[in-house]
């Protein structure tokens, strides 16, 4: 046991028990939020004291390399955002929208679950971590009790979840029964020395795995489940899982296919769903007018494009990868942040419902045409650097065609991206139906806007410093 490589994982446990205790004991309810933040905080800045470490324990099945220690931090800057969207949204018990201990005790453990896929170095710690990670969010995504929209989502979430984590699990058996270990080290010198290559068990079960991966990014054609949840979803908890799940789960999946599937040809089957992705979300993407449900299909062809860095693979392809998520987390959260400002009426936004924003609310107008203009990749925005360096790898590596249609379907994206910014400073107000006017910010949600704007703009002004820790950082895993 090396209790050091999960340190910053025990302060999190530690702190979802205070966090319950605080609730039974009726202290600071309306703080909880907050102190979730902080809890976040302090783990994360436990990650950093250790950045340039690695710690192995338990016998060999957790890893904590820079590699894990980059995306660990990811997954916590995404976490501390959707906290501070929380808690400026908290509305007490007996609101529609219920946000108690219960609520940020289990994100908590999430990202508890998170940080294990990325440190897991074993099948079993992947199982465990995958598990941890979404058992809580099946929850907080029907935390809206009164609301049979977030009900029917949450039950959505967890049948779909369920299933793919059947898929997994069933995986991972045949790939042991292929390889006769569960230690990604084990299966990879399996795979190199042993013939694998024709062996039925370990294709199947290399897909099997992928499956369970593919649904938890919202990959098609395992994104099926992702619009209904966001729509149905409280904001908050949409904010939550729409950057840090992603990252874990993409994170673990570049551990896989660049150390233990590394002899395995998969790029046909990244290339397929990567494309996929892209084309589903953006086309359907256009036809939404609801801001929850667009930002959802705008998050499957955002995964598609990390997937194009994924298939390209390469130290290049990975660190761009690992920056293109840290501002995406940023974009993503902050969207949702800024509709949780405004999403007075059961969160329900509209194109119609923004209209003549830019009049009523200018800043929160300001701050979501940022996250816009990032989402479409604009330059100044973290989202154009992002792109701009996770295309430019993919070139060199030879994927010149899977690029050029990542280009044209980023192209189409400006449409509906736009389309918001336009509605928001040039459509007039309607004379009748639903306008949007938000209760307004508090303070939780102030804070999360600020530092989400910050983190789209300063790495995409001066992008170098992020791009070399990315580098320095996967340099361990090749």
């Amino acid at each position: 046991m090396n209790l050091a490589a999960i340190t910053p994982e025990i302060v999190l446990m530690a702190g979802a028990l205070l966090v319950m205790v605080l609730d039974v004991a009726g202290k600071g309810r309306r703080n909880l939020g907050w102190f979730a933040a902080i809890i976040l905080l302090v783990s994360a800045l436990l990650i950093w004291r250790r950045f340039d470490y690695i710690d192995v324990g338990f016998s060999g099945m957790i890893l904590a390399d820079r590699y894990a220690h980059l995306f660990r931090l990811i997954i916590h800057v995404g976490a501390i955002l959707a906290a501070l969207t929380a808690a400026g949204s908290w509305r007490g018990r007996g609101a529609a929208s219920v946000f108690g201990s219960e609520y940020f005790g289990l994100m908590l453990v999430s990202v508890i679950g998170m940080d294990l896929l990325v440190l897991a170095n074993n099948m079993a710690v992947l199982f465990l971590g995958l598990e941890i990670l979404s058992l809580p969010l099946y929850a907080m995504a029907a935390g809206r009790i009164r609301s049979d929209e977030s009900v029917e989502a949450g039950a959505k979430y967890f049948l779909n979840g369920a299933f793919a984590s059947g898929f997994t699990l069933f995986g991972i058996a045949l790939v042991y029964g292929a390889t006769a270990s569960f230690s990604f080290d084990g299966i990879g010198r399996a795979l190199a020395t042993g013939g694998m290559m024709t062996a039925p068990l370990w294709w199947i079960g290399a897909l099997l795995i992928a499956v369970g991966f593919f649904f938890k990014i919202a990959a098609v054609p395992f994104h099926l489940w992702a619009p209904d949840v966001y729509t149905g979803a409280p904001t908050p908890t949409v904010a939550f899982f729409s950057a840090a799940p992603k990252a874990a789960a993409i994170g673990l999946l570049l551990r896989l296919t660049q150390t233990t599937f590394v002899d395995l040809p998969i790029e046909p089957v990244l290339w397929t769903v990567a494309w996929l992705s892209m084309l589903v979300g953006n086309l359907w993407a256009l036809r939404q007018r609801d801001l929850k449900r667009l930002l959802a299909y705008s998050g499957i062809a955002h995964v598609g494009y990390a997937l194009v860095g994924l298939t390209a693979g390469g130290s290049g392809a990975v660190g761009a990868i690992g920056f293109y998520l840290l501002g995406y987390a940023g974009m993503s959260v902050g969207a949702f942040a800024a509709i949780c400002a405004l999403g007075n009426r059961g969160d329900v936004v509209t194109l119609d419902g923004i209209a003549g924003l830019g009049k009523r609310r200018p800043k929160t107008a300001a701050v979501l045409t940022i996250f816009m203009f990032g989402l479409a990749g604009i330059p100044p925005t973290v989202g154009f650097a992002g792109k701009f360096v996770l295309f430019s790898e993919a070139v060199h590596a030879g994927y010149i065609g899977l690029v050029v249609w990542a280009v044209l379907f980023s192209a189409l994206s400006l449409y509906y991206y736009l389309r918001v910014v336009v509605a928001m400073w040039m459509w007039a107000e309607p004379e009748d139906g639903p306008v949007v006017t938000g209760d307004g910010a508090a303070l939780g949600l102030q804070s999360a806007l600020v530092l989400a704007a910050l983190i789209s703009i300063i790495p995409g002004v001066y992008p170098q410093p992020f791009l070399e820790l990315a580098a320095n950082s996967l340099f361990w895993l090749l």
